[in-house]
């Protein structure tokens, strides 16, 4: 006589393998879900490689997670046996349709990701960096000659690179200069200068960057390149323009700590499949300059009552010493300089560890690094502090330093004269592009790969508010308000102590004629404006741009 087997034996016979197709299947929804919730804001952008990618990263993550719900369902169904028979999986399903499900949940699983190991192994294009610092001066880096240990990091970065010694920025503001680095165009011609002007007392407004010019980034979208940015500036706030032909653009986003660890999980979603321009712009080393406890005063304390001042004491003192009725003493210009240099101190170790997470990832040898600045700072140079001022060499000279991937022609330095107009044509070459011919800027891969090419023009053209300069590499016109004019040479006199205006009229007669055209051609520039809000009004005022 045959024994009756125990029916929860039967049960679990029966179901052992429908545990298995429920996991796989738990996995796969639960993954399909995460997937479609993570990457959300990229469906329909033409990037089907990322999706894909974070699809099967999403699944992988999802299916232990089906799994282990399998297995607790199973455990529960075992040891409540026929009283809830809802619980038992095996139930009324033939054998051949489990083991049917089992192998086509799982050759899903294999066929995805396989499909998203072969896109990984194509993307062969290398990867476009650009880290720029907020106001970082070229002549404060050791790499550029400073007797201060402020940069170790970024010298080292710097010999496996190509130095460009005269880069010039377009402005001596945030706002304009960045517009002339993503356009390629001089500000005259794209026309972005206020980024605080008020209308009313509870009125402010900015200039918007014009969604009829083209941007880097929809340049390099358009050559396939998935688009990123980590914007650290209320000047450079999304609804300003300034977001255009980005994918993901991380408007606000923090100092270097939370912009490192927002691209750390970046990195892990979306940047391991297709080539991509990623563009950080840091603000940490900002006035007013507050070290961090390790490394205040590590360059000497010369003046207490100047020291790590907030910006409620730092901005009425600027703005006095503008007006020129203050005026700082040896030591608190010294003091002001010796925090500057702390917070790059500090900058430059949160560099180094931005380099060592590339190398880590393997983007550091595959990818072109740039890093740069938008302008720089004074210390009384030309009697005051800050920047958004007229447009003299402690301003606009910036440092620009270019790896090429596997550090070609590394240790090399080019002392021609070069401008941030130059880089937006560059990078569209290097992708494989061609700039438009009406940017201001123009291609400078013949001095990184050492061929035969066009040159940059001989001037480079800055402006802020209604002064302007127009500079060679060995001379500088600078017009300023009321007919009044500056002419320096550059080589003799590189700080701009001595004006020889008056006696060498004759040969700033070039230089006052570009200078005019360039005036002009403002005037006829009309830009939108938007109201800014109240949350960047507040930080816009933190940092000392308005009252």
């Amino acid at each position: 006589m045959a024994t009756q087997a125990d029916p929860r034996q039967r049960g679990a016979g029966r179901g052992a393998a429908n545990l298995l197709a429920l996991g796989l299947a738990a996995g796969l929804l639960g993954g399909a879900a995460l997937a479609a919730w993570r990457l959300h804001p990229y469906l329909g952008e033409g990037f089907p490689r990322v999706f894909l990618h974070g699809t099967v990263q999403s699944l992988n993550q999802a299916l232990p997670w089906g799994l282990a719900l399998a297995a607790c369902w199973g455990a529960i169904s075992w040891s409540l046996g026929d009283r809830f028979a809802i619980l038992r999986l095996g139930r009324g399903v033939p054998r051949r349709t489990t083991h049917a499900a089992i192998a086509a949940l799982a050759a899903l699983w294999i066929v995805a990701n396989a499909a998203a190991l072969i896109a990984q192994r194509q993307n062969t294009r290398p990867n476009v960096i650009v880290l720029l610092i907020d106001v970082l001066r070229a002549d404060h880096l050791g790499v550029y000659g400073y007797d201060r240990p402020t940069s170790p990091n970024i010298d080292r970065f710097a010999a496996d690179a190509i130095l460009f010694s005269q880069a010039v920025s377009q402005s001596t503001f945030t706002k304009t200069s960045v517009a002339s680095l993503f356009t390629g165009l001089y500000p005259h011609h794209h026309g972005v200068y206020r980024g605080d002007k008020k209308d009313t007392a509870d009125r402010v407004t900015s200039d918007v960057l014009s969604p009829e010019l083209t941007t880097l980034a929809e340049s390099l979208r358009a050559q396939g390149l998935f688009t990123t940015a980590w914007v650290m500036n209320g000047h450079l706030r999304a609804y300003m323009g300034f977001d255009q032909g980005y994918v993901d653009y991380h408007d606000q986003p923090g100092y270097m700590r939370r912009i490192q660890a927002s691209w750390r999980d970046w990195r892990s979603r979306l940047g391991r499949i297709d080539p991509f321009f990623a563009y950080f712009h840091f603000q940490d080393l900002h006035a007013p300059n507050i070290p961090k406890p390790e490394y205040d005063g590590i360059y000497g304390r010369y003046s207490e009552d100047w020291a790590s001042m907030s910006g409620e004491v730092y901005k009425p003192r600027r703005d006095a010493i503008r007006r020129r009725e203050l005026v700082p003493d040896a030591a608190a210009v010294e003091q002001l300089r010796a925090d500057y240099d702390a917070v790059l101190t500090h900058v430059d170790a949160k560099i180094g560890t931005l380099l060592e997470d590339l190398e880590a990832d393997g983007l550091y040898d595959e990818s072109m690094i740039l890093l740069m600045a938008d302008h720089g700072d004074a210390f009384m140079e030309h009697g005051v502090i800050a920047h958004s001022w007229i447009p003299h060499e402690e301003l606009i000279r910036v440092p620009l330093i270019v790896k090429l991937p596997h550090s070609r022609h590394a240790g090399r330095r080019v002392d021609a004269q070069v401008r941030l107009v130059d880089v937006a044509p560059t990078l569209i070459e290097f992708a494989g592009g061609s700039a438009p011919p009406e940017l201001d800027g123009v291609s400078l891969m013949p001095f990184l790969y050492d061929t035969q090419g066009e040159a940059p023009p001989a001037y480079a053209v800055s402006e802020h508010g209604k002064t302007l300069a127009v500079r060679t590499e060995d001379r500088k016109y600078i017009r300023l308000q009321g007919g009044l004019a500056e002419f320096y040479d550059l080589r003799t006199d590189p700080t701009e102590q001595r004006n020889l205006i008056e006696s060498h009229a004759a040969e700033t007669l070039p230089f006052a004629e570009i200078a005019r055209r360039a005036v002009a051609a403002r005037k006829g520039r009309k830009v939108d404006e938007v109201v800014v809000d109240p949350e960047t009004v507040k930080a816009l005022r933190a940092l000392g741009y308005m009252d």
